[in-house]
């Protein structure tokens, strides 16, 4: 029976399930963009966690755009879901409480300050080379895609080429 906690993996990883012994098997991860969509992934995360080691998967690189790079960030940096549900949490009421009329300005005033203390000392160590985000610049008023992946700091930085 499927149901959402049902995992099917493509035929050519279906065989990692049936043998114990077998080498994990790396994968990629996509996380799509949609807005408070992506909090729909937290639960997809509880699920595929469970599901990764059952099927011996690791995954090696995430990669994302707009709220699926918040999501690939957590995932890539180690963070809980519980840390990812409080961005949630600190969102909802910066908005219910007239501190932030958007959400943009929730996540700079509330969830900002707080994931700073949140992540690990080395987030940007483990992120490197393995969260890719995708970003659009505009050069000279026209757009172009900037995809990063090498972390310096755990700080926000302005992308200025």
């Amino acid at each position: 029976t499927k149901s959402i906690r049902t995992f099917q993996p493509s035929a050519s990883l279906a065989d990692n399930a049936s043998s114990t012994s077998a080498p994990l098997t790396h994968i990629d991860l996509v996380c799509s963009g949609g807005g408070l969509k992506g909090y729909f992934l937290v639960g997809v995360r509880a699920v595929l966690d469970a599901q990764l080691s059952q099927h011996r998967l690791a995954v090696s690189r995430y990669a994302g755009t707009s709220c699926g790079a918040w999501c690939a960030m957590f995932m890539a940096a180690g963070l809980s879901t519980g840390d990812w549900l409080r961005t949630y949490t600190l969102t909802r009421g910066a908005v219910e409480s007239g501190d932030a009329r958007v959400i943009h300005a929730a996540y700079r005033d509330a969830v900002w300050p707080w994931l700073q203390r949140a992540l690990a000392a080395d987030a940007y160590v483990r992120c490197s080379g393995r969260c890719f985000i995708s970003l659009t610049v505009l050069e000279g008023g026209w757009p172009r895609n900037l995809l990063v992946s090498e972390f310096t700091s755990n700080q926000a930085q302005h992308i200025i080429s």
